[in-house]
């Protein structure tokens, strides 16, 4: 909120240097002459009030004046600790998408696209399960350090459970699969795999809630399978030994995706910062006993090391603050769209730095799995696709 308006206007003093506390018309109170009489004040002196207002002894709270002054941080720090309220029936206009927004969904369309190739250079050296530890607990240190500049510490003992879930959902175990499956699949076909996840996001809710799908998401269903049948089919890279087994594993990681993202709506209403940040630390702790049986020793080499603190700092702690200023600038359902970027980025960043080969099969297969991610979600609208099927 505005600085002036810490505790709602009229119970501290104003900050813009006015010295005089904010007042706020509430019902059954009295209205000033002046506002009786059609007049506003302005500046210390009495204004008419606008020709043809109909507007009479009204007042605007001082905090939605101050609303569109708010700076970056706050509008951040606003977006990431509110929790999510959904009204049925009445969807809340988006607002404009402008240059800036643009270049920031790019930009994090890019950075989680980057994930993949920190992976991919990571993995080989580290195992997947020291990577997934590492990259979990990177990413908890990263958020606890913003958690504490916001002042907003973790309620354990309400939401110990619910953490305890969602970072084995929704952390731990797609990490460790992903890391897994990035020890042999290319940086664009991990990308490309990771798309699938709001595929069998429906699918869940089809099968286990008893959801029914819309015709659009039947179609990107159908269209997600033929999509994944083109890659394994025709990528050269599915032909080495352990690729199938990779292959299940990114597939596997994209599928806890869904399941977390259908335990995320029914979960008690908890801010998202909260959410990300109890996430993490609960990944890390359920990822450290695996380390004796599963992790070595390891002194890793510079481009690894760079690798970790990439994909735990900014695709895991940086990437999140982008992505709830986003949704502050453009809403939510536009910002959905960089769904569709990342296996773009993904692509292109395996090429560019790893030297990966870009055949036909991974072009079409991935835009077609592109497009079936697209019908499923309603372009942005995935509300809008379910149906709650009738009882009997």
């Amino acid at each position: 909120m505005p600085p002036c308006c810490q505790r709602r206007c009229g119970s501290i003093r104003c900050a813009q240097g006015t010295g005089k506390a904010h007042q706020e018309v509430r019902p059954g109170a009295a209205v000033p002459a002046a506002r009786r009489r059609g007049e506003r004040v302005v500046g210390g002196l009495r204004r008419p009030a606008p020709a043809g207002s109909s507007r009479v002894a009204t007042a605007v709270p001082v905090h939605a004046r101050l609303e569109g002054a708010a700076c970056g941080w706050v509008r951040i720090r606003r977006a990431a600790l509110a929790p999510r309220r959904h009204h049925a029936g009445l969807p809340a206009p988006e607002p404009p998408v402008n240059i800036a927004s643009l270049i920031r969904l790019l930009a994090l369309a890019a950075i989680w696209g980057a994930s993949f190739l920190f992976m991919r250079i990571a993995a080989p050296a580290l195992g997947p399960v020291l990577l997934a530890e590492l990259r979990a607990g990177v990413a908890a240190l990263f958020l606890a350090a913003v958690a504490f500049a916001l002042r907003r510490p973790l309620d354990l003992r309400r939401h110990w459970k619910h953490y305890l879930v969602l970072g084995a959902l929704n952390s731990a175990l797609p990490f460790l699969l992903f890391s897994y499956a990035a020890q042999t699949l290319s940086a664009s076909l991990l990308s490309i795999v990771n798309a699938t996840a709001p595929i069998w996001s429906a699918l869940v809710g089809a099968l286990w809630l008893r959801r029914s799908l819309s015709g659009a998401a039947a179609a990107g269903l159908a269209l997600g399978v033929v999509g994944v049948a083109v890659l394994v089919g025709f990528d050269p890279a599915t032909l080495q030994p352990g690729a199938a087994a990779a292959i299940a594993a990114g597939l596997g990681a994209a599928f806890f995706y869904g399941i977390a993202t259908h335990y995320a709506r029914s979960a008690p209403a908890i801010e998202p910062l909260a959410n990300a940040h109890g996430s993490m630390w609960a990944a890390t702790l359920l990822i450290a006993p695996t380390l004796p049986a599963f992790a070595h020793p390891v002194v890793p080499s510079l481009p690894v090391a760079l690798a970790v603190l990439g994909i735990g700092v900014v695709c895991s702690g940086v990437a999140y603050l982008l992505y709830f200023r986003l949704i502050a600038d453009i809403g939510a359902a536009p910002a959905l769209t960089v769904t569709f970027l990342i296996p773009v980025f993904g692509v292109l960043w395996g090429h560019l730095v790893l030297g990966e080969p870009v055949g036909w099969s991974t072009l079409i297969g991935g835009a077609i799995v592109v497009g079936g991610t697209a019908l499923v979600t309603g372009f942005g609208s995935p509300g809008g696709l379910w149906r709650r099927r009738e009882a009997g």
